[in-house]
């Protein structure tokens, strides 16, 4: 399991905040995510393992991946792409950065948001490293649900954020809404990241509390 540093909020990218916390919560990699309004600080030698960043800023997250040496960038593409527009462009961004593991975050909306239509993008991409990281909560909002999306992207499948639902607002703990997260099981082996990725809390106990539910819904 890792933490994803969004639940830290405007600290996202600030590796002492980052340090302290996992210090606390007893974890030792991290997923940061990256955006426009978080600037990296001190991100030399922490424990990230992937960068999670909208498309629009990509060229931010490569930054931030040069900083922390990570090797993964977490995508959330545009949702009005179509199929051959988003092989274009992820074979352009795998090109440019070899060495760099490229995966597709869960789209919400577009033509995109069928797993069999992204199952083509992986298909086409074949001989690039691009992967799928599964988000709990997009994928319980989704028609097709997290089995759906699992089942059809498995051969894929890099990573998983793990967030609850509530009301239709995605990014809660685990244990505070909807998800199911004991259906997941059979998919969080060894070669399958977990990351706590939740939106911003205001206490460490609640991130404590969050991988104590997960724990028992046997994720860990």
């Amino acid at each position: 399991m890792m933490l994803g540093s969004g639940c830290l909020g405007e600290k996202a990218l600030e590796g002492s905040a980052i340090r302290q916390v996992l210090g606390q919560i007893g974890l030792d990699r991290v997923l940061l995510v990256a955006n426009g309004d978080c600037h990296p600080r001190e991100l030399t030698d922490l424990p990230v393992l992937a960068i999670r960043v909208p498309y629009s800023e990509t060229k931010h997250g490569l930054d931030v991946a040069r900083r922390s040496r990570s090797t993964r960038l977490v995508v959330d593409l545009p949702v009005d792409l179509g199929v051959e527009d988003v092989c274009g462009e992820l074979f352009a961004l795998s090109w440019h950065n070899p060495g760099l593991d490229i995966a597709v975050l869960t789209p919400t909306e577009g033509p995109l948001s069928d797993p069999a239509q992204l199952s083509l993008v992986f298909d086409d991409l074949a001989s690039q490293s691009v992967r799928y990281w599964h988000s709990t909560s997009r994928a319980h909002l989704a028609d097709r649900g997290t089995r759906g999306w699992l089942e059809a992207l498995d051969a894929r499948l890099a990573g998983i954020s793990l967030d609850d639902v509530a009301g239709g607002e995605i990014g809660m703990p685990p244990g505070t809404g909807e998800v199911d997260f004991a259906e997941l099981k059979e998919w969080a082996g060894k070669t399958v990241d977990l990351a706590l990725d939740i939106s911003p809390v205001a206490d460490v106990s609640v991130v404590k509390i969050a991988l104590e539910q997960l724990a028992e819904a046997g994720l860990k």
